[in-house]
């Protein structure tokens, strides 16, 4: 582990942290409120974003709170169809008072599915995933991604604050732009915005988008055409050529930044800027690697049925997960789900939609591990228990169990056992 530098955060682990995020089974909560967001990024990013995305490249679901983070309140919540991660984390003074933990704590066995009970073949085909040939092409990674994952993670890690440029966009800079987007003379609904902020190198537009602001400078307007990918999550949109009217208001960029400044930001663990840059590379393209070849194996497996327990064990673990929030905050389940334009009966039916993703995966991570031969048992259960306790100073075993099942924490260390066959997943040239 690094050495923490700035908050709770550590240096070096951004993109780590990132792709676990993506791949782990964490809270679709705010992909469901993402949704209902007012500004101009939550309605410019659902019609022009891509779900290519390390953010959005895994529909990620839910570990039912089988992370230590969960036992700690932490909710990290992540979304899909490339809208933002939204995460509010055990830092929050109210979110961790021990009394409104307390009360906010249910019996989770009450809806958690027994893995024993659980025969995946008759709810999913796993044969092909045998079969699935993944290229090194379908893993590579563009330096311009990487500039902006370098740049994003130095605000982060270290706090360094952006400073407006007089000169041409470069991948790893933020710009504050205005656009219009046209299918021919017609204008498409979503395709517009004022003053969005935008990270050239993210990947969160359209491919070609943010790659023709590159060279652009402050107060440029041009016309930017792209053609929307056939994949496209919009059927209007899909494979469509569009023209963007784009007027840049802002170039942001980092300062200029030494070995020295490195060496002094991260408490001497870097020697130079080089070093900082190689290690964000690696763990931004482990993360990319990882999601793709994650994403494969599910489109790989087939569905035969639902699962509706498990379906259940993930509205009822998000319903829970959000009596937390309104107990910490003192307000109620329906003032909270109005605020975020919802009655009680609109979230259930749209928390099933997602909870349908989580059992296909959970389902799927079960079934392969089995396949191979991959099982978890009781000491290895135990050893985690003792971990966890130790590791965020629980006050006890039993503490631990009221919050988490022993079936959770079992998943748990067979969803790590599976991300250690993606990291040995063979690709091919």
């Amino acid at each position: 582990m690094k050495k923490t530098i700035t908050g709770n955060r550590s240096v070096g682990l951004k993109k780590a942290a990132k792709s676990a995020s993506v791949l782990a089974l964490t809270l679709l909560l705010g992909a469901c409120t993402a949704k209902r967001g007012n500004d101009n990024n939550d309605t410019t990013a659902a019609a022009v974003g891509t779900e290519s995305t390390t953010e959005a490249a895994g529909t990620t679901v839910d570990n039912a709170a089988t992370t230590a983070e969960a036992v700690t309140t932490t909710i990290a919540d992540t979304t899909n169809e490339g809208t933002e991660a939204v995460t509010v984390d055990s830092t929050d003074a109210d979110a961790t008072d021990p009394e409104t933990t307390e009360a906010a704590a249910v019996d989770r066995s009450e809806f958690i599915v027994k893995l024993s009970s659980i025969n995946v073949s008759d709810y999913i085909d796993i044969s092909k995933v045998k079969e699935l040939e993944i290229k090194n092409s379908d893993i590579a990674v563009d330096e311009g991604n990487i500039k902006y994952e370098v740049a994003a993670a130095m605000v982060d890690d270290f706090g360094i604050a952006l400073e407006e440029k007089d000169r041409a966009v470069e991948f790893g800079d933020t710009v504050v732009i205005d656009y219009e987007g046209y299918v021919g003379d017609v204008q498409f609904e979503g395709g517009t915005a004022s003053g969005y902020s935008l990270g050239i190198g993210s990947g969160q537009f359209i491919p070609g988008f943010e790659e023709g602001i590159v060279g652009k400078k402050a107060g440029d307007k041009f016309d930017l055409p792209v053609t929307f990918p056939e994949d496209y999550h919009s059927d209007d949109l899909a494979g469509q050529e569009a023209v963007f009217k784009i007027t840049i208001q802002k170039v942001t960029g980092l300062p200029e930044i030494t070995d020295a400044d490195i060496k002094e930001k991260s408490q001497g663990y870097y020697e130079n800027y080089q070093e900082y840059y190689n290690e964000i590379e690696e763990d931004y393209k482990n993360s990319i690697r990882d999601n793709v070849i994650f994403n494969k194996i599910m489109d790989a497996v087939e569905e035969k049925k639902d699962h509706e327990g498990l379906i259940n064990e993930y509205v009822q673990s998000q319903m829970s997960r959000l009596d937390q929030v309104c107990t910490a905050y003192g307000i109620d389940r329906a003032t909270y789900l109005s605020m975020m334009g919802y009655d009680e009966a609109s979230f259930e039916a749209e928390l099933k939609d997602y909870g349908k993703r989580y059992a296909k995966q959970k389902l799927a991570i079960i079934g392969i591990c089995r396949d191979g031969g991959t099982t978890v048992d009781d000491a290895e259960i135990n050893t985690y228990i003792q971990q966890m306790i130790t590791e965020y100073a629980l006050e006890s075993e039993e503490y631990l169990l009221s919050r988490m099942t022993k079936d959770e924490i079992e998943f748990e260390i067979l969803y790590n056992k599976f991300m250690t066959y993606i990291e040995n997943f063979k690709t091919v040239d």
